[in-house]
C-alpha cells in the first residue's frame, strides 16, 4: 500500500489502533528530523522528505494539517538561517570592495604617499624624495623637495608640491592629481624644463646641438641684455665657461671669484674627438646643486644611494667640519642620483612620458666614472648688480637670464 493511501485511511479513521500508532510515530520521528537538521546547521532536503510526500493529508484532531505545519516550520527556519548568512557575505564583499580593494590596486600602481626611509622620526613619501632628485637634475629653476599626499584609493591620490624656499619672497606650491600612473598638475609650468640652449659653449670646446646661437642671440650680444634688467628684481642667470673645468678647478674658480653658485651642467668626454672638440653635451641638460637652499629630507636607502640628497651632502660636510663639498663626496652624489633615476621608472615616465633619459644617464654616469666631473656651465639667482659683476670675470664665455617666476 501507498503511504498516501495509508495517510488517507489514517485522515477517514479507517486504520486499525495498531496502523494508526504507527502512523502517528512516524510523524513524530518527522518532526524529531527536522528540529534536530535545524539544530545542527543543516539544510532541510525539501525534495527527498517524506513529509512533502504525504503533505496533504492526515490533519489533527484541532483541524491543523500536521505535515504542513512541520514543513513550513523547517521552511521558515531555513530561510532565516540563509538570510543572514547571506546578508553576512553581502557585507563582508561591500566591504572588502569600500576597504580592501581599493589598497590591494594601490599596490599595482606608482604610490606616491609610500613611506620611503627608515627612521620613525622623518615622514618622507615617495613623490617627495622623487621630486627632489629630478628636479636637481633637471630643473634648476625650479628645485622642489616637498610633497603632501592623500589617497582616494584605487591608484587615484591628490598632490600638492610644495615650494620650501625661494628668492624673491613668493612661493609656488603646485596642486594635482595623479590617477593610476598619470600626472596633472594643475600649474604645468612646474616641470617645464629650462630651454635647450640656456648654455652656448664654443664648438672649439664643447660639441653643441645649436652650434653657437644662443638662447640670448649671438655671443657679445647676450651681454646687452644685463643692461636692460631692473636692478631692483632678482633673475635666474645660465653663465656658459670658456672652458670645460673638472671639479676641483670649478670649486678653485668660485673661491678666487666670491661666487657660490646655485647649480652646475654636466658635458661628459668625447671618446673619439680627434679633430673635433674633446668635450660633448647630453640631449638633455643635467646638472647637480653646488650650493643654495635645501630644506629636503635625508632619510632614504643608504646602502644603495650614498649621499643621494643635497640636504645628505650638507649633513656630511657638517660632520667633516668642511666649508665645501668633496670631489669624492660630489661624484658619490651625482651617480647615486643617476642610479635612483634610472630605478625610478614609473616615476620618470609619469613625468616624461614617452621621452627615455636611460641613454643619457648611462652615458653620464660611465664617463664620471672613468673621467671624473667635467662642468661647461652654471646657474645661479641673483640681482642686475651682481650678474653684471660675473659676466665679467675670467672664464665666462655666454650668460642667459630669465625673470623669477
Amino acid at each position: 500500500m501507498k503511504y498516501s493511501e495509508l495517510i488517507e485511511l489514517y485522515k477517514t479513521g479507517k486504520l486499525s489502533e495498531e496502523e494508526k500508532k504507527k502512523v502517528e510515530d512516524h510523524i513524530k520521528r518527522q518532526n524529531a528530523i527536522s528540529e534536530y537538521l535545524f539544530e545542527n546547521d543543516e539544510m532541510l532536503d525539501l525534495e527527498d522528505n517524506d513529509i512533502l510526500d504525504n503533505v496533504e493529508e492526515k490533519k489533527q484532531d484541532d483541524g491543523e494539517d500536521v505535515f504542513l505545519k512541520s514543513v513550513r516550520k523547517s521552511i521558515r527556519r531555513t530561510f532565516i538561517k540563509y538570510g543572514i548568512i547571506t546578508g553576512t557575505i553581502v557585507i563582508i564583499i561591500t566591504c572588502f570592495v569600500i576597504f580592501a580593494l581599493p589598497k590591494i590596486e594601490d599596490k599595482f600602481y606608482y604610490n606616491p604617499g609610500e613611506k620611503v626611509g627608515s627612521s620613525k622620526d622623518i615622514d618622507n613619501n615617495r613623490l617627495s624624495l622623487d621630486m627632489e632628485v629630478y628636479s636637481e637634475m633637471f630643473l634648476p629653476e625650479k628645485y622642489r623637495d616637498s610633497a603632501t599626499v592623500v589617497s582616494n584609493g584605487n591608484g587615484k591620490y591628490d598632490v600638492v608640491i610644495n615650494q620650501t624656499s625661494s628668492y624673491n619672497g613668493k612661493y609656488n606650491h603646485v596642486a594635482g592629481t595623479i590617477n593610476k600612473n598619470k600626472m596633472v598638475l594643475y600649474d604645468a609650468n612646474l616641470l617645464e624644463l629650462p630651454t635647450g640652449n640656456a648654455f652656448n659653449p664654443s664648438g672649439k670646446i664643447v660639441n653643441d646641438f645649436y652650434e653657437g646661437i644662443g638662447a640670448a642671440g649671438r655671443k657679445k650680444e647676450d651681454f646687452a641684455e644685463l643692461k636692460k634688467l631692473n636692478k631692483e628684481e632678482m633673475y635666474n642667470a645660465y653663465f656658459t665657461l670658456d672652458k670645460v673645468m673638472t671639479y676641483q678647478e670649478f670649486l678653485n674658480w668660485t673661491r678666487k671669484n666670491d661666487s657660490l653658485p646655485v647649480w652646475c651642467a654636466l658635458c661628459v668626454t668625447n671618446e673619439h674627438s680627434g679633430d673635433e672638440a674633446k668635450y660633448m653635451t647630453l640631449d638633455r641638460t643635467i646638472g647637480f646643486r653646488y650650493g643654495g637652499c635645501s630644506c629636503g629630507r635625508s632619510d632614504f636607502d643608504k646602502n644603495k644611494y650614498p649621499l643621494l640628497t643635497q640636504f645628505s651632502l650638507v649633513e656630511e660636510i657638517d660632520s667633516k667640519s668642511e666649508d665645501y663639498y668633496s670631489e669624492t663626496d660630489v661624484k658619490t652624489h651625482i651617480l647615486s642620483m643617476l642610479k635612483f633615476m634610472k630605478d625610478e621608472s614609473d616615476f620618470v615616465k609619469m613625468v616624461e612620458g614617452e621621452e627615455d633619459l636611460s641613454s643619457d644617464i648611462n652615458r653620464l654616469s660611465e664617463d664620471i666614472k672613468k673621467n671624473g666631473i667635467h662642468i661647461y656651465g652654471f646657474f645661479t639667482v641673483d640681482d642686475k648688480e651682481e650678474l653684471l659683476r660675473l659676466s665679467k670675470l675670467d672664464g665666462i664665455d655666454y650668460v642667459y637670464t630669465t625673470p623669477i617666476e
